[in-house]
């Protein structure tokens, strides 16, 4: 059950870091002038 749980819980985190993680890296490529994707 709390395996599930915190399952659960990782992947609705995962999903909302990675959006925010992948704008801070487009960012941070773009502020060095890196080639970026999407």
């Amino acid at each position: 059950m709390a395996l599930a749980l915190d399952e659960k819980l990782a992947a609705e985190l995962t999903s909302s870091q990675l959006t925010a993680l992948s704008a801070a890296l487009g960012r941070l490529a773009a502020s060095y002038g890196l080639p970026v994707r999407g």
